[in-house]
C-alpha cells in the first residue's frame, strides 16, 4: 500500500485480472491520482546522485594522490575504500530494518544526511587524514539506503521490473559523480 502525500488516503495495488497479471492501482476516496512519473524522476535523481558514490573512489583516490599530495600507502587507501564499500553493502540491511520501523521518509532522510555529512567530510579532510577519509567514505556509503527506500516506487508501474532495473542503473551512474567533480578540479589546475 502507498499513501497519497496530500490527503493521506491509501492506494491499494492489486491484480486486475488473473489472465494478464496487470498491476492496477485502485484509488479509494482520493482526489489526487498517483504522480508516478514525478515520483520515479525524483527517485532516479536521488539514487543517481547519492546511492553509489563510493564507487567513484578511483577518481577521488587519483585526485588525492596527484593534486592533494597524499602520502597515504596503497594499503591505507584500500582500507578507506573497504570502509565505504562495506557500508554501501552492509548498510542496506540496517536501512531495511529502519524503513520497516520508522517509515520511508525518515529513513531516506537519514540516508541522505549521511551522504551530505560524508561529502562535507571528504571536502574538508586532509589528503593524509586516513581516519577522516575513512569515516567520510563510510558515511557516503550509507547513501545506498536511499535506493533501498525508494524502490517501492516501482509498485506504481505495470512493468515494475523495468523501473527497478533503471534504479539499479542509476546506482551505477552515481559512481561517476566523483569523476565529474575531480575533472573540474583538474581543468582548473591547468
Amino acid at each position: 500500500m502507498i499513501a497519497c502525500i496530500e490527503c493521506r488516503v491509501r492506494w491499494v495495488c492489486c491484480f486486475a485480472s488473473s489472465r494478464n497479471n496487470d498491476m492496477r492501482c485502485a484509488v479509494e476516496k482520493c482526489p489526487h491520482p498517483p504522480r508516478k512519473w514525478s515520483l520515479f524522476a525524483l527517485s532516479f535523481l536521488t539514487v543517481s546522485l547519492c546511492a553509489g558514490l563510493v564507487y567513484g573512489w578511483p577518481a577521488l583516490r587519483r585526485n588525492l594522490r596527484d593534486v592533494g599530495g597524499s602520502t597515504l600507502s596503497e594499503q591505507t587507501l584500500g582500507g578507506i575504500f573497504t570502509a565505504g564499500a562495506w557500508s554501501t553493502q552492509g548498510g542496506r540491511f540496517g536501512f531495511g530494518l529502519a524503513r520497516d520501523s520508522y517509515g520511508t521518509r525518515r529513513t531516506t532522510l537519514v540516508s541522505l544526511l549521511c551522504v551530505i555529512g560524508g561529502s562535507v567530510g571528504i571536502a574538508l579532510s586532509d589528503p593524509n587524514g586516513a581516519v577522516q577519509l575513512g569515516i567520510s567514505l563510510f558515511l557516503i556509503g550509507l547513501g545506498s539506503g536511499a535506493q533501498l527506500c525508494l524502490q517501492p516506487v516501482a509498485g506504481l508501474f505495470e512493468k515494475s521490473g523495468t523501473v527497478i532495473a533503471s534504479l539499479s542503473g542509476a546506482f551505477q551512474v552515481s559512481g561517476l559523480i566523483f569523476l565529474a567533480l575531480t575533472s573540474i578540479t583538474d581543468n582548473r589546475m591547468h
